[in-house]
């Protein structure tokens, strides 16, 4: 008796009749996929900065108690840890506009609005194109703010190690 467990011979399943996509809706549904990448990119750029200045803030926490450094390096700490506050303040405007905000209309649409929405393709490019447009400006803006705490890291950075300094040659 022979029993055939698996065959070499089968057939490819019938393709699924799946809606047919205009070449423009197709290409604004590629552009704000990569928009919403964009932001998700801001936002983890802000997470790990934000983790790095709050490692930094507790290291030099740390080194301050134990050091004692002298009076001198007080206004460069004090300057220093105001100026990381600041820069916390940007990171959480970086983090802060979501594309699944308000500013964006299709996210919260209910079901039957949506399906009445993607039937007439010219309607759903439009929706499409004003969820892009959205999209694109929180983008913008959390890369903006983005670019001002990366900035205000750098001088917490200076500000440190100028007070790490004055401290090792007092």
């Amino acid at each position: 008796m022979h029993v055939t467990l698996f065959s070499r011979t089968t057939s490819a399943p019938a393709p699924s009749a799946a809606p047919t996509q205009s070449p423009l809706v197709a290409f604004l549904g590629q552009r704000l996929d990569k928009a919403r990448a964009q932001t998700d990119r801001a936002d983890v750029k802000a997470q790990v900065l934000g983790a790095a200045l709050l490692a930094g803030a507790a290291v030099a926490v740390g080194l301050g108690s134990v050091l004692k450094p002298p009076a001198s390096v007080t206004g460069l700490a004090w300057a220093a840890a105001g100026l990381a506050v600041v820069v916390l303040g940007f990171l959480g405007c970086t983090v802060w506009p979501r594309p699944g905000s308000p500013e964006t209309e299709l996210e919260g649409l209910p079901l039957p609005a949506l399906a009445a929405l993607v039937a007439d393709d010219d309607a759903y490019a439009a929706a499409l194109h004003r969820e892009l447009t959205a999209v694109r400006k929180i983008a913008r803006r959390k890369f903006r703010w983005l670019r001002f705490a990366m900035a205000g890291f750098g001088a917490v950075v200076i500000l440190v190690v100028t007070a790490a300094t004055v401290a090792l040659a007092a």
